[in-house]
C-alpha cells in the first residue's frame, strides 16, 4: 500500500522543520563554550631542595616524597587534587608530614593565577582538595603546586613525575 500524497508532504514538512533547529543548536558557538574540558590532568611529584623555582615559587626547604597523587584542572575552574603519603623522609623527619594544612595554586602563562583555600593535611601526608578557581581564557603551560599552610610562595608538591 502506497502512502498518500498528503502524508508524504506532512512528513517532509515535519522533517524539514526539525533539521535546521538541531543543526543550529549543534553549531551554535556559545554551546561549545559551556562544555568543560581537562586543562591539566597529571601526577604529582614531591619537591626537592635542588628544584628550581617555578614561576617565582620556591621549593620547600626539605625533600618531599609521595606515594601517589594527582591533580586535575577543568576549563570551567574545577580543581581537584588528591595526595597520599606526601612526607619528608628520614633522616630529616621520621617519614611524616609536619604541615597541618595544604592548599593548591594554579599557574598559567608563567605566573600563579589562583590559590585554593587550605584543607587539612594528615600526619601521614594525605589530603584532598576540591575547589573552584578562576582559569584565564588563555592558560599556557598550566602547573598545579601544593603549598604548605597556604603559603603560595612555596611548593612542596608539583605536577610532574618522580624518577
Amino acid at each position: 500500500m502506497r502512502p498518500s500524497r498528503r502524508s508524504i508532504v506532512l512528513a517532509a514538512v515535519a522533517a524539514a522543520s526539525l533539521i535546521p533547529t538541531s543543526a543550529a543548536v549543534a553549531h551554535e558557538p556559545r554551546h561549545s563554550e559551556h562544555r568543560a574540558h581537562d586543562l591539566l590532568r597529571a601526577p604529582i611529584a614531591g619537591s626537592l631542595t635542588s628544584d628550581d623555582s617555578i614561576f617565582g615559587v620556591k621549593p620547600g626547604g626539605a625533600p618531599w616524597v609521595i606515594d601517589r597523587g594527582n591533580a586535575r584542572v577543568r576549563t570551567d575552574g574545577r580543581l581537584e587534587v588528591r595526595v597520599e603519603g606526601l612526607v619528608i623522609p628520614p633522616p630529616t623527619q621520621p617519614n611524616i608530614n609536619p604541615v597541618p594544612k595544604i592548599s593548591a595554586s594554579l599557574a598559567c602563562n608563567g605566573e600563579v593565577v589562583a590559590t585554593t583555600r587550605q584543607v587539612p593535611f594528615s600526619r601521614s601526608g594525605d589530603a584532598r582538595i576540591k575547589a573552584w578557581v578562576k582559569v584565564p581564557k588563555r592558560c599556557i603551560a598550566p602547573v598545579v603546586m601544593l603549598n604548605p599552610n597556604g603559603n603560595a610562595a612555596v611548593f612542596i608538591g608539583i605536577t610532574g613525575v618522580e624518577e
